[in-house]
């Protein structure tokens, strides 16, 4: 493949997409939107999982079975939940 400026411009177009993920945790599909996330991290794009802390916690747990280097790559922050605030 040659590279060209075309090439070059493209790439840095890739480099600047970030995905955020802020499941509805209500919907009981937090394990459906962590795979999903995997599956996106694992093409090179930064992913963000935004939440409450307990449900992140709660993903976090349910990850074990998901291949870790794609875990290690989502960058997962905590809002703070009601029980935090008392």
């Amino acid at each position: 493949m040659e590279i060209n400026s075309e090439n070059l411009a493209n790439n840095e177009l890739i480099s600047e997409v970030v995905v955020v993920i802020v499941p509805l945790q209500a919907q009981g599909h937090l394990n459906q939107l962590l795979q999903f996330a995997c599956l996106i991290s694992s093409y090179g794009l930064s992913v963000y999982y935004v939440g409450l802390a307990n449900y992140n916690h709660q993903a976090k747990v349910r990850a074990n079975a998901l291949n870790p280097s794609d875990i290690a790559k989502i960058h997962f922050h905590d809002f703070p939940s009601r029980q935090d605030f008392a």
